[in-house]
């Protein structure tokens, strides 16, 4: 788990410039719920595309998002960004202990399609 590109600094950068915020915007728009970045094998042995919902399902629960694809995560990893309020609170702070970590923060799950 980690920050969001949007929210550097926090947030002065989307506070003080346009750029950012419209593309704040935008990701909102294409992922109302958040996403988890997966790469392409991955993707195919779960039988997803770009945009689909999965269920990322943990020890401590679950939260269905948007499967984003993603070059810059290995295989058998998922990155997944805190940026949507709800996600936060109904799945991140479920693990409250592993996020105390920061950026080293990591989370066991499993992904599965949303038939």
């Amino acid at each position: 788990v980690g920050k969001a590109m949007h929210f550097w600094h926090l947030n002065n950068l989307m506070k003080k410039t346009f750029i950012p915020k419209r593309e704040y915007n935008a990701e909102l728009l294409l992922y109302p719920r958040g996403y988890v970045e997966i790469c392409s094998e991955d993707a195919e042995k779960l039988e997803v595309r770009d945009g689909w919902n999965v269920n990322v399902v943990s020890p401590s629960g679950s939260v269905e998002v948007k499967a984003r694809i993603s070059r810059d995560v290995r295989p058998g990893t998922a990155y997944m960004p805190y940026f949507v309020k709800e996600m936060i609170t109904q799945f991140l702070l479920q693990h409250r202990e592993s996020l105390e970590l920061g950026e080293n923060a990591s989370i066991p799950v499993r992904i599965e399609a949303v038939r």
